[in-house]
């Protein structure tokens, strides 16, 4: 194994400093992540898609929209095992009033491993004068102890019933720690490659 450390570019057009809301130690593993969403709304010139859902970019202008009877999971493959620490919505337009966080190893069988809900008071835009630059509200979900998932899913339960919009967000982030070392304890298999004297 070859591992290669380093702080990434920050985007240049990013609202915020998006890696301020992570835990000591972690990094955003959404950026490097496919993502899929089949029940976002697409608006064809890049403002509105799912595209925008692991961009770093939390500025009020675009993100993406799940519109009601669409399908409302946001699955994001991380690649290789990692520990999940935090997930972390920003809103940007209407939150969602239920959701489950669900982790998987082989992203078909998820386990739920958090619901929250989110107060209506601060679900949705209401005529603010912010800044175009400045995030609207974010929502910061923290994760169990020992959360180790390749899969992370955000899965949406229920909405507030506003403007058929099921959730319309500028970003999702999940901060964690990708440590080889201790993912394997999470494994049915065991990498004999780390067992070698090099």
């Amino acid at each position: 194994e070859i591992g290669i450390y380093g702080t990434p570019a920050a985007p240049t057009n990013t609202g915020l400093e998006i890696n301020s809301y992570a835990p000591e130690h972690c990094i955003n593993l959404a950026p490097e992540s496919m993502v899929t969403a089949p029940g976002s709304y697409e608006s064809g010139d890049g403002l509105w898609g799912v595209a925008n859902i692991n961009n770093e970019y939390t500025s009020r202008h675009g993100g993406f929209t799940i519109f009601k009877n669409n399908a409302s999971n946001i699955d994001f493959s991380l690649g290789n095992i990692a520990e999940v620490k935090r997930v972390v919505l920003f809103r940007n337009g209407i939150a969602p009033k239920t959701l489950e966080i669900r982790t998987s190893f082989d992203g078909t069988n998820y386990k739920t491993v958090r619901t929250v809900s989110i107060p209506e008071s601060v679900s949705q835009d209401n005529g603010n004068t912010e800044s175009e630059n400045k995030v609207l509200k974010y929502f910061t979900f923290d994760l169990p102890e020992k959360t180790f998932a390749s899969h992370v899913q955000v899965l949406i339960t229920e909405s507030f019933g506003l403007d058929d919009i099921t959730a319309q967000c500028a970003e999702i982030a999940i901060y964690g720690v990708r440590n080889i070392f201790d993912a394997q304890l999470n494994k049915s298999s065991i990498n004999l490659v780390l067992n070698d004297t090099l």
